[in-house]
């Protein structure tokens, strides 16, 4: 594994869930790469506890001005997971998925569903859709992790399973609690949502963690620059479909296809 890479990961989980960390000495350059890491996936506030906990160790040789940075970011005010993570404006590829998901958010309003059922699946939701439409963000998986350790026991986990089911969100929701077993060393039984787990779940997501597959800017206001942002926009598109389409066959497919429209309105425009 990257040594950047490396450090970031190990800096993540002393931050997040206080597991033991190595940190080895990296050079300023190095380190200005895993800040980018932090921020392209906003867990500054995470990195900086991680930091914090390091601090005391021979080898953490974290640069002032990076120390800084992360400092920075991470005293910004974040919102509450529920305020974060409302179900209301997650959507799913497709329009069967999200006639599906319609339906589930009507259904939970009712007073039989609980906030925690809800933030949980929420988080589920979210995290699939950035997956599917943009690509892989730790964010969010984090944040489910930290939900579920700490919500995890009052959450109605046969409704889960119901809306898992319905929308079609299995191996997408079992994606993600491979990655957080993989990476963040998790139990299985902390998952009473995952029928199986999948293989090299932490592997494709090492991959992904420094590719973020984020949708680029429209770029240039001409003919040509439309034409090579359409080009960028398929091409990550296919790239997404390529990494996703085992666990949600029509949903990236279906994502790949409206990254190509969108393309297409922007040249009528």
């Amino acid at each position: 594994m990257d040594i950047v890479l490396y450090t970031f990961l190990q800096l993540l989980r002393s931050g997040s869930f206080g597991l033991s960390a190595r940190v080895r000495p990296l050079s300023p350059y190095k380190w200005k790469k895993v800040v980018e890491l932090t921020c392209l996936h906003d867990v500054a506030d995470l990195i900086w506890k991680g930091v914090q906990r390091q601090s005391a160790i021979p080898t953490m040789n974290i640069p002032g001005p990076q120390r800084d940075e992360i400092a920075k970011r991470a005293g910004a005010k974040r919102l509450s997971m529920a305020d974060h993570y409302p179900l209301s404006t997650a959507t799913l590829p497709g329009k069967r998925a999200n006639q599906r998901l319609g339906t589930i958010k009507d259904e939970s309003h009712s007073k039989d569903v609980t906030r925690e059922t809800l933030l949980i699946f929420s988080l589920l939701t979210h995290n699939t859709e950035r997956m599917l439409n943009t690509g892989f963000h730790l964010r969010g998986l984090i944040d489910l992790g930290v939900a579920l350790r700490a919500i995890g026991d009052k959450v109605d986990y046969v409704l889960i399973d119901k809306w898992l089911d319905q929308t079609s969100m299995r191996r997408m929701a079992q994606l993600q609690a491979s990655i957080l077993m993989d990476l963040f060393d998790f139990d299985a039984d902390e998952f009473p949502f995952m029928r199986r787990k999948e293989k090299n779940a932490g592997l494709l997501a090492v991959k992904c963690i420094p590719n973020i597959q984020m949708l680029s800017n429209p770029g240039d206001e001409n003919a040509e620059g439309y034409m090579n942002d359409n080009k960028r926009r398929l091409s990550k598109g296919i790239h997404r479909m390529n990494i996703y389409f085992r666990y949600s066959p029509s949903g990236s497919f279906k994502s790949m296809l409206n990254s190509m429209a969108d393309g297409l309105s922007q040249i009528e425009e």
